[in-house]
């Protein structure tokens, strides 16, 4: 996530033919309230947001996801857009 404003362009580089070279662009506008931007380093051992508000990680594990039929990953989203955790991750193979 870029820290400063404006247009921001990106171009892919992979060995892999369907990753590289996609490009593309997007712009960095002024955070929106409750926005603190970019989780960063906090004093070496701890984690904070780009304003300096505390970042406690609290996440989940997604098992075999990308693997899954569409209706479960829109009920998956739903359960945990009603909960706690501020970070997700998954397994890209099945366990």
């Amino acid at each position: 996530m870029p820290e400063s404003r404006g247009s921001w362009r990106f171009t892919t580089v992979s060995s892999d033919p369907d990753l590289a070279g996609k490009s593309g662009s997007f712009v960095v506008v002024a955070p929106g309230p409750g926005n603190h931007g970019p989780v960063v380093v906090h004093n070496q051992y701890h984690f904070a947001y780009a304003d300096a508000t505390s970042y406690i990680p609290l996440g989940t594990t997604l098992y075999n996801w990308l693997n899954r039929d569409r209706d479960l990953e829109i009920r998956t989203l739903a359960t945990l857009s009603r909960n706690p955790f501020n970070k997700a991750r998954f397994l890209v193979f099945p366990k």
